[in-house]
């Protein structure tokens, strides 16, 4: 029987084949360091990607040969439990990307088949090993960067992009959702282009770069026009659509590169811009909408900016 912890923890990747575990609630807690289980540089990229559900942890570890290592969290310590070495066909890309709901896990290959990019599922056996039961890819063709920006699962239900998608053409990127079946297979239900072309940048839409998904609204970001699209999401026993969109552009709250991150908590639209902002160069911001229940509007509760000096901190939002 595996057991909890109470205590709220935070996750920092440190991209340096480490990852720090820091209890948060506690006057002086102290971090502890995590390094592969390979030991201190044996992966350069452990913790390029993190995933909690419950006490579960997962962490991708793309670059020199990829793989993911999967955690239990246990009196504020993590219990490594499992490690996934990336399957044949598969890159060093894979790891780039990863989603525990449960117990499935879902790791991204970029890399693969080209620049395709594909989705490994993976469903825990009684055993305790993680067992492959699928790769997930695009009907479509010419899918460049599926899953880089990770993947977001609520039950049944998965949402990802390929933000390169057409990439020269006037409607580059493209969002994508995914059903699991009675069968335990998932397969694609939506396929969502940009709602309107580029505006007047060449390749630098990269609709979807801003992604977020609760299983009942999708977010996405064109970022060549500055603005966070939001749809209700139409679930029915036999179809997914998509219902009433909304816009919100940056240029309402004097935002630059709005949506470069998205996050969906209850009714707050959270939204991250890593840029200009309020016509400061290099400022970067964090904004908390709340959608007031019509096609057209939202309000503003709050934003975090960028701690000064600017310049320091570029990409303050780019991640949320």
């Amino acid at each position: 029987m595996r057991r909890t912890t109470t205590l709220p923890v935070l996750l920092l990747s440190m991209l340096c084949g480490s990852f720090v575990l820091a209890p948060l609630g506690r006057v002086h807690a102290q971090a502890t360091l995590l390094h592969s289980v390979d030991g201190p540089g044996a992966n350069a990229r452990l913790g390029s990607s993190i995933s909690i559900s419950g006490t579960r942890v997962a962490t991708g570890a793309s670059g020199a040969g990829g793989g993911v290592r999967v955690y239990d969290i246990e009196s504020d310590r993590l219990v490594h439990r499992a490690s996934i070495t990336t399957p044949a066909g598969a890159t060093a890309s894979f790891g780039q990307a990863v989603a525990i709901d449960g117990d499935r896990l879902f790791v991204c290959d970029t890399d693969y088949d080209g620049e395709g990019g594909a989705i490994y599922a993976y469903r825990l056996a009684a055993d305790g090993t993680w067992a492959l039961r699928q790769t997930i890819e695009p009907a479509e063709s010419s899918t460049g960067q599926f899953c880089v920006g990770g993947m977001h699962v609520r039950g049944d239900l998965m949402a990802t992009a390929a933000f390169y998608f057409d990439r020269f053409s006037d409607r580059m990127g493209r969002v994508f959702v995914f059903r699991r079946g009675a069968d335990d297979v998932w397969r694609e239900v939506l396929f969502v282009p940009p709602p309107l072309t580029s505006a007047g940048c060449g390749e630098c839409q990269f609709f979807g770069i801003g992604l977020a998904f609760d299983g009942r609204r999708l977010a996405a970001t064109d970022l060549s026009r500055n603005t966070a699209y939001v749809w209700d999401l139409v679930v029915t026993p036999t179809e997914v659509t998509l219902g009433a969109m909304r816009a919100y552009p940056g240029a309402t709250w004097r935002s630059e590169r709005w949506g470069s991150a998205l996050a969906l908590v209850g009714p707050n639209l959270v939204v991250g811009s890593d840029a200009r902002v309020d016509g400061v160069a290099n400022a970067g911001a964090v904004d908390f909408l709340v959608e007031d229940g019509t096609a057209t509007a939202a309000t503003r509760i709050a934003r975090h900016d960028a701690p000064t000096p600017h310049g320091v901190n570029d990409f303050y939002g780019q991640r949320l």
